[in-house]
């Protein structure tokens, strides 16, 4: 059984730092040490050895006083985990989690918030100015709140992923680049930043737990107007995972304890996703406009970017991908309307290499025009995504809900599903910033698939939760508070619109603290954002620190840590010779379950669901288009022309040098179009010289009168005019020759 460290403890000598970590039930034992002499590089040693409380005491004691001479084996601090190392200017830095606090249990496991944390220096020299601002910068992302982690859950992944074997999703590991280089092992905890919290309901008796877990992605994440758009590799800003975990709380264990392959039938899992518009595009903040202008800042013809992004989608979900685009389409001065024009071209150009069944579903929807039922059409399309992508449960079909089903058919038998259900497929939302209308969107899917999931577990009747409930009333707290979170850690504020303000029951005193939360937003992208983005650049390694770079702040942009510049991009080909080669990701494959009667080899097995960006008979169709009879006349035609002499000649010698007149590159051409072979018997010597003098006159077709030719030969030399200029031999009958 693999150990798990959950308790550590740090001692120190002169020359070493000593790390011992601890199970939960203290029976076992893992040491590891930290070099302290050489700063510029981090020396952490594991000795692989599990050790009892009694060896591990012993081991400290030896290690004390093999060191009293030089000030012995000191205690540093308790802590809960490693969360890296860093470097700037000087030497490394050793990053602890020393405060946790558990917000949530899945399945057993604790899902903990990092409360505080702590930078121990590697070097004993002092500190410069500069590295102090290096560490103050730095800390404003380590020392945030919105940081999670488990010692036994992976909340990178999915419920639905974790239960089918899949492995930790670096996307979402925040501390992938302090981790990196550094052989941790299982001293490696995985950590993300995002949202998550945890309620209890009360469902007619049933104790049903609500988890709400939003993974964000450390690719192309910073703040609002400094991260817009995508980038070349696909990635978008505010790209964020939101699982909705929903479970019944009469039991805790995923599998049962005599069948651990058999999981429970009482978890259910909904997933949803928000990002930014996958286009390359920007606005100006150092204006002082509070909505600054929208600008495309270039167009890629093929789209090549947006591609990669929905290839990752497919990767990520499966399919099909639904996209909710929620930017206004009506506005007096055209500022989000310019994004939505080009995000359906974009949809439209790319659905046109998919198969039918794999298209991109496109719903684009004005959510900020006035006068309409803004709830009721969220909560139709709720219903329409729901019913395509359907939910996770971990469990068979219940038999009530599948008499319910065959009373609403009409059929006699019953025949429930015996195996999991899995969700297959994901919902994109955005808006201009995905903040919130996304939310409220969000919330209203959100909301209907909570009522799937109660329905599934059998505690309601119909799957459908109304609003103004007391369930409901702490689920929209719940996204609240996520919304919240996420408006924060990318727009600098909180929500400025809540679900009230779109149900139309917000109290006048809410209107203020709208304008409240407004103006904090605008003055944290003008004034705070910059020193936040460089914070984010430091802590996920898009910037790394030497001494003669020029300053991370002192740049105007961090564009270019996150795309090559134009001039040294390749060419961009045409899309059917290969240009969309960059985005067919033949290894790009989604966890699905292989149909199987067995519960548990469905659940755990792997589904080969290939994404439609990678079939073979769409690169097929890509590399080898249809072509008409005509057009391939016209093209052989067009191949087989005279070529001018300048043309002919440059890589041969020049056709007046040319001994043997079947050496010429156009010879096979012009023997063609005469009906007979070129050879040196005297007969032939006219049509020898006629090749030659239409070889000079080719480049020129209205000199050739003149050249010393009888009238017969300006006949034909018409002639192959006529069949160069249009691809037609002309018929005449002229001093008795047929051309």
């Amino acid at each position: 059984m693999k150990l798990i460290l959950k308790d550590f403890t740090c001692y120190e000598t002169k020359t070493r730092y000593y790390i011992i970590g601890s199970n939960v039930s203290k029976d076992a034992y893992r040491i590891a040490k930290i070099d302290k002499t050489s700063p510029n590089e981090v020396s952490f040693v594991d000795d692989q050895i599990t050790y009892s409380l009694t060896e591990m005491q012993d081991l400290l004691a030896m290690i004390s006083n093999g060191n009293k001479s030089s000030g012995g084996l000191k205690k540093t601090l308790d802590f809960c985990g490693i969360f890296g190392f860093v470097q700037f200017q000087e030497g490394y830095y050793l990053l602890l989690i020393t405060k946790k606090s558990p917000v949530a249990l899945i399945g057993g496991h604790y899902i903990y918030h990092v409360d505080d944390t702590a930078m121990i220096p590697l070097m004993d020299k002092p500190k410069s100015a500069t590295e102090t601002r290096y560490c103050t910068i730095f800390s404003q992302v380590f020392n945030s709140k919105n940081f999670y982690f488990s010692y036994t859950y992976d909340i990178t992944n999915s419920l639905q992923n974790n239960l089918t074997g899949c492995s930790i999703n670096e996307m979402f590991v925040w501390n992938s680049y302090l981790t990196t280089g550094f052989d941790l092992g299982i001293w490696r905890i995985p950590v993300i930043h995002g949202f998550v919290d945890q309620s209890k309901i009360s469902v007619y008796g049933h104790n049903v737990l609500v988890t709400l877990i939003a993974r964000r992605s450390r690719f192309f994440a910073g703040a609002r107007f400094l991260k817009r758009g995508v980038n070349e590799m696909g990635y978008v800003a505010n790209d964020v995972e939101t699982e909705q975990i929903v479970n019944d709380e009469s039991t805790t264990m995923f599998y049962a304890p005599n069948n651990s392959e058999n999981p429970k039938p009482c978890y259910t899992s909904f997933l949803q996703h928000r990002g930014s518009i996958p286009l390359f595009w920007s606005q100006e903040n150092s204006s002082m406009a509070a909505k600054p202008s929208i600008q495309v800042d270039y167009i890629d013809p093929f789209y090549t970017a947006t591609a990669k992004h929905f290839d990752d989608l497919h990767k990520r979900y499966g399919s099909p991908v639904i996209v909710l685009n929620l930017v206004k389409a009506k506005e007096k001065t055209k500022r989000e309307s310019i994004l939505l024009e080009h995000f359906t071209l974009a949809v439209n150009y790319l659905n046109q290499s998919l198969p039918e069944g794999n298209k991109i579903r496109y719903i684009a929807w004005d959510m900020a025009s006035s006068d309409q039922d803004v709830i009721g059409t969220l909560e139709k399309l709720a219903e329409e995504v729901l019913a395509t992508t359907d939910i996770f449960h971990t469990g068979i079909e219940l038999y009530a809900n599948s008499i319910k089903k065959s009373n609403k058919s009409g059929e006699l038998e019953v025949h429930p599903n015996d195996k999991p259900r899995f969700q297959r497929g994901i919902l994109r939302t955005n808006c201009i910033d995905c903040l919130d209308r996304t939310n409220a969107a969000q919330f209203v899917v959100g909301k209907c698939a909570l009522g799937h999931q109660l329905y599934a577990l059998g505690i309601i009747d119909e799957p459908s939760v109304p609003f103004d409930s007391d369930a409901i009333n702490i689920f929209n707290a719940m996204y609240h508070d996520h919304g919240d979170t996420i408006a924060l850690q990318y727009g600098g504020s909180h929500l400025v619109n809540t679900m009230e303000t779109y149900r139309k029951i917000s109290a006048w005193t809410s209107h203020s603290r709208d304008v409240i939360e407004s103006i904090r937003r605008y003055y944290s992208n003008s004034f705070a954002d910059a020193e936040k983005q460089d914070a984010m650049n430091l802590f996920l390694g898009n910037f790394q620190v030497q001494k003669e770079t020029v300053d991370l702040w002192d740049l105007p942009t961090d564009y270019y840590l996150h795309n090559a510049h134009p001039r040294n991009l390749p060419p961009v080909k045409s899309l059917n010779i290969g240009g969309v080669k960059k985005w067919l990701n033949p290894s790009t494959k989604q966890s699905t379950p292989k149909k199987n009667d067995s519960v548990s080899s469905s659940i755990t097995a792997t589904i080969s669901n290939t994404t439609p960006f990678n079939t073979e008979t769409l690169v097929n169709k890509l590399l080898s288009p249809s072509v008409t009879i005509g057009e391939e006349k016209e093209y052989a035609r067009y191949i087989r022309q005279f070529k001018p002499k300048h043309i002919v000649t440059q890589n041969a010698a020049d056709v007046n040098e040319v001994d043997n007149v079947k050496e010429h590159p156009d010879c096979e051409f012009f023997t063609q179009y005469i009906k007979k072979p070129i050879t040196q018997n005297e007969g032939q010597v006219k049509d020898e010289k006629l090749y030659q003098e239409f070889v000079h006159v080719s480049g020129n077709t209205e000199s050739y009168i003149g050249i010393g030719a009888r009238s017969n030969d300006i006949s034909r030399f018409e002639g192959y005019h006529h069949w160069f200029e249009t691809g037609v031999y002309v018929q005449r009958n002229k001093r008795g020759a047929n051309f």
